[in-house]
């Protein structure tokens, strides 16, 4: 009986020796294939970090215009009423009612 039992350990050893080596093999794909995937990902963070510090640094520049346009209006509109003002008074000398 020692030859069939022999050859059923040799044949369990085999597939297990088969079976390890598959699953390393397939452990070492996996490793490879995440990190291929984790460096795609850092690229495309990368990319995405780049446009958005593009977009930001174009909001700051838009913003700033707005800034001066907003300023400018101020002092237009001041100008504008001190001019409206001193119109109504030398049109009151000017015109008597």
């Amino acid at each position: 009986m020692s030859g069939p039992s022999k050859t059923k350990q040799a044949t369990e050893e085999y597939v297990y020796r088969i079976v390890g080596n598959s699953e390393s093999r397939l452990e070492e794909r996996i490793g490879t294939v995440e990190s291929r995937l984790e460096s795609k990902i850092d690229n495309l963070e990368q990319v995405q970090n780049r446009r958005f510090d593009t977009v930001m640094v174009t909001l700051d520049k838009i913003l700033v215009m707005f800034r001066k346009f907003d300023d400018e209006q101020t002092v237009s509109n001041h100008q504008i009423r001190r001019n409206t003002d001193r119109i109504e008074k030398l049109e009151q000398k000017i015109l008597p009612s």
